[in-house]
């Protein structure tokens, strides 16, 4: 029952260090609210001014690539992919002659 009524009193001091430390935290943003108060004050609240914080920016788009058809823009990149393929694809099929063995020269495998 003494170390139950011990934790108790431990338990009120922090509370009070803490009510203490709640008190200057109000007492300060008090000030500081006080403080923004008094400079919001000096701010014009004109609708120009409003107008200019609420549209601070005035965007514009161009489009210096337009195409009608966007398969116009990607038909040259496709091509080229396409014919690295197909090279590829030529030298791992053909790589040697029909009859299995290799070629002795570009002009024999041509021929053949």
């Amino acid at each position: 029952m003494a170390d139950g009524s011990r934790k108790l009193a431990e338990g009120g001091t922090k509370l009070t260090s803490g009510l203490e430390d709640l008190q200057t935290g109000l007492a300060s943003l008090g000030q500081g609210l006080g403080n923004a108060s008094d400079q919001l004050k000096s701010v014009s609240t004109e609708s120009k001014n409003a107008e200019i914080l609420s549209n601070p920016l005035n965007l514009s788009k161009t489009d210096n690539d337009q195409v009608p058809v966007n398969g116009i823009a990607i038909a040259p990149y496709m091509i080229s992919v396409a014919l690295f393929f197909a090279a590829i694809s030529t030298n791992m099929i053909f790589a040697k002659l029909p009859s299995g063995r290799h070629p002795e020269s570009r002009w024999a495998w041509l021929k053949s």
